[in-house]
This record gives structure tokens, C-alpha cells and sequence, in this order.
């Protein structure tokens, strides 16, 4: 059974501890992250949302902390599936938008390119983010994303509009940047990447889902081998 040292080493060495994971220490707040903690006696893991909640349906527990590593690793190993699997959507959707640009597409046109010209105010898009149960995913518009975590940020910076997304850090990911030359053209863009994480999110709980039924599957065959106490 292995140690929590030899599981760090893992880790470290598979390039798995740059996905969010908490073992034995405080989650609150920590968002889309993997914890394992003993709680009331019993060591348990479990995966918290883009509110830092606990998604009970994930929470798995274990006899003893060899137990609990050993399986940590295995889910370390699927969240980094997965997220390589959304870092792949996210490329092609960038790919897509920015060929609209390239044939000249205005930034409007590429944004509502499936749907009707629709934002001209910041208070019609918050509504519209409201109404269609969008500020579930953490967002920020206007300057006060100085601590804002894994949010979708729409600002000005040196003057132009500017969009952006940040890291479990509140750091800029300097990749997501995007300007625009005109408000209505960022507000449409914004909903757009919005909705994007709506359809990422709903993505990711078909592909945990699979995930879990093929590591039960997996469980179940170990627990059946022969000699296995």
C-alpha cells in the first residue's frame, strides 16, 4: 500500500499535481478540485464544484488511508483525462471562432453566428446570464476580478474591452485573452463563452460519469481476484 510520500512522488512525477487536489487539508473554497479528507472517522474522497460545494455523488469511501491514496491516484489519473479532453474543445471552438475572423466575419457576426444579434448593454447580459441560469459558473464583469478563481472576466484594460479567463490562482490565462473594438461585440462574445462553459460543464459530468461506472468496474475486478482478502 502506498504512502502519502510515494503518492506526492507520483504525482509530481506523472505531472498530475497541477489539477486541483486537496489530501488531508482545508478544500473551502478550493473550486473544480479533487479532495480527500477523513471526515466523521472515515477517509473519504470527493470532488467539489465550480461553487466549491461538495458533489456528494462522487464521494467515495475507503477502510484506511493506503486505501484512499491509492485510489486518489487512479482519480488524479481521469481528472487529467478529462481535462485534457475539455482543453481539446476549448482549442477547437478558438480554432472555429478565429476562422470566422480570418474570413472576415465581423467579431459580432462570429459570436452570434447560431443565434440572433442580442446584447447592447451590460444589463441586458447579466440578465441574460441570470435568466438562462449561467451565474452558476463564477464570472466577473468590470475591474473587481483582482481574487476571482477560475472565472470568466470581462473588463477594460489600457482602454479596450477585454476578456479573459483566470486560474485557480485568480492569475490572467494569457492564452484566453481576447479584445474587442466595440462593448456590444465583447457582451456578445461573453454570453457566447458562457454558454461555452454551460456546454463544457454538462461535458464533463457525461464524461465523469463514464469515468466512475468504468473505475467501479475496475474496483469490482480487483475485489474479485483470487487471494483477495
Amino acid at each position: 500500500m502506498p504512502t502519502l510520500d510515494e503518492t506526492l512522488a507520483v504525482l509530481r512525477d506523472e505531472g498530475l499535481l497541477r489539477y486541483a487536489h486537496v489530501i488531508d487539508g482545508d478544500y473551502t473554497g478550493r473550486i473544480n478540485c479533487l479532495v480527500l479528507v477523513e471526515r466523521d472517522g472515515v477517509w473519504s474522497s470527493f470532488f467539489t464544484d465550480e461553487r466549491a460545494s461538495v458533489v456528494e455523488s462522487s464521494t467515495r469511501t475507503y477502510p484506511d488511508f493506503s486505501h484512499a491514496l491509492e485510489d486518489f491516484v487512479a482519480l488524479m489519473r481521469l481528472t487529467a483525462r478529462e481535462q485534457q479532453t475539455l482543453n481539446q474543445i476549448r482549442e477547437e471552438n478558438e480554432l472555429v471562432f478565429q476562422d470566422r475572423r480570418r474570413k472576415g466575419d465581423s467579431p459580432r457576426a462570429a459570436a452570434t453566428a447560431e443565434g440572433p444579434q442580442r446584447m447592447t448593454t451590460l444589463q441586458e447580459t447579466v440578465a441574460t446570464i441570470e435568466a438562462e441560469g449561467l451565474d452558476r459558473f463564477a464570472y466577473v464583469i468590470g475591474d473587481d476580478h483582482a481574487i476571482s478563481a477560475d472565472a470568466l472576466v470581462l473588463t477594460r484594460r489600457d482602454g479596450v474591452w477585454t476578456s479573459f479567463s483566470t486560474n485557480e490562482r485568480a492569475g490572467v490565462e494569457e492564452t484566453s485573452v481576447r479584445t474587442y473594438e466595440e462593448l456590444s461585440d465583447a457582451l456578445d462574445d461573453f454570453l457566447r463563452l458562457m454558454r461555452l462553459r454551460a456546454d463544457e460543464d454538462a461535458l464533463m459530468s457525461r464524461i465523469r460519469e463514464k469515468n466512475r461506472h468504468a473505475h467501479e468496474t475496475w474496483q469490482a475486478s480487483r475485489d474479485d481476484r483470487p487471494g483477495k482478502a
